[in-house]
């Protein structure tokens, strides 16, 4: 819940510069810079905090590919662009998810039929997924779809060692 409290100050008071976008744009192709472009503000600062994170975590590891971990870093909640969630939706749907996950889960179920008005539960529980299906048609390669489709899996032994990363990299950005 801390990590979720300081993420909303971060949203609210942290903009994404333009040096920023230029320093990170290398890693992206055409079709995911469309998605990441796409995305809130407050989604790109985390993006970007995550990707920073994941330059810092990846440095002294000589078998993990860098600039492939920084790519999933800076697409890895680009599913949610299409549930439209604003800040202040993202906080209320963490908030049931947190205290009421029976009725955060029935919701999200809801929201997979089109047109339901519960896509926004939908969407934040399985942007991941949702991600996976833009990054194919952006070209995105298939190991790094694997592990945004993962990332917010529940934490298993046998996960790789990159899934581990990414995942750490956004609890702690």
């Amino acid at each position: 819940m801390l990590k979720s409290v300081r993420q909303f100050f971060q949203s609210i008071f942290l903009r994404v510069s333009k040096e920023d976008i230029k320093a990170f744009d290398q890693y992206l192709n055409i079709g995911e810079h469309a998605l990441f472009m796409q995305l809130p503000e407050y989604e790109k600062v985390h993006a970007i905090l995550t990707a920073k994170k994941m330059q810092k975590l990846v440095h002294s590891i000589p078998d993990v590919n860098e600039r492939k971990m920084v790519r999933a870093a800076l697409l890895h909640d680009v599913g949610r662009i299409s549930g439209k969630v604003n800040l202040f939706d993202k906080v209320w749907l963490k908030l049931a998810k947190y205290f009421l996950p029976p009725v955060y889960h029935r919701l999200a179920a809801r929201g997979q039929r089109p047109g339901s008005k519960f896509k926004k539960f939908y969407v934040h529980k399985h942007h991941g997924e949702v991600a996976g299906e833009f990054l194919k048609r952006a070209g995105t390669d298939k190991d790094i779809i694997e592990l945004i489709v993962k990332h917010t899996d529940k934490t298993r032994p046998s996960d790789p060692k990159e899934l581990s990363l990414l995942r750490q990299a956004d609890r702690t950005s």
